[in-house]
């Protein structure tokens, strides 16, 4: 889990700590992290989780104001395969893909890449409207 407001910061925070809790929902605990989040390995059967915030600070109307704080959960969901494309509008029309092209030393290329299809994003279990995909790459 992350909290991007927060995560990062240590000695240069406002705030004295800050730790994330995760729990199942046996109230087992699953995980800690602080500051700078690390990776808690969470059972693909787990169920229900909790996660809870603490952040420390000796003004409790500072405390108030980070009563909704957005908190990210990573997890992985397998490969999602996209196309690419040469253009902009080839990809909004999506037509074509990107052709294989040899680069000189030192020169670029733009590359378009499309947004998962509906029947690409209904696959994925447990996605929900807002969650964001972050992934890489390969050449």
């Amino acid at each position: 889990p992350r909290v991007p407001s927060l995560n990062q910061y240590l000695y240069e925070s406002q705030f004295f700590a800050q730790m994330v809790h995760v729990y199942d929902d046996s109230k087992k605990l699953l995980g800690v992290t602080d500051a700078f989040p690390s990776g808690i390995t969470i059972p693909a059967n787990s169920g229900k989780l909790t996660l809870r915030l603490q952040i420390r600070h000796e003004d409790p109307q500072a405390l108030e104001k980070l009563n909704q704080q957005v908190l990210w959960v990573e997890r992985t969901i397998g490969d999602v395969s996209l196309s690419i494309h040469n253009s902009h509008m080839s990809m909004v029309a999506n037509v074509g893909t990107f052709t294989k092209r040899l680069l000189k030393p030192d020169r670029s290329t733009a590359v378009f890449v499309s947004t998962p299809t509906q029947e690409s994003l209904g696959k994925i279990k447990g996605l929900k409207c807002g969650d964001v995909l972050e992934g890489t790459v390969s050449y």
